[in-house]
């Protein structure tokens, strides 16, 4: 078989395992109050400083902090 085939027939078979399961998630999520907030930050005098990843080097200048 194609792989094309296999994927469409994976696809199909995870839409239907989805539609079936569709109701499993809880009706009414409590989330705390806290996540509502908006974050709380202020201004910061960290200088900035050199941070390297995959190979690329960043110059990373922060503005606030926690």
């Amino acid at each position: 078989m194609k792989i094309s085939t296999v994927m469409i027939v994976v696809s199909f078979t995870w839409l239907l395992v989805s539609f079936w399961n569709r109701n499993d998630l809880p009706r009414n999520i409590e989330f705390l109050p806290d996540v509502l907030a908006e974050p709380r930050q202020t201004a910061t005098r960290t200088k900035p400083f050199d941070a390297a990843f995959n190979g690329v080097d960043y110059l990373v200048e922060p503005e606030y902090g926690f």
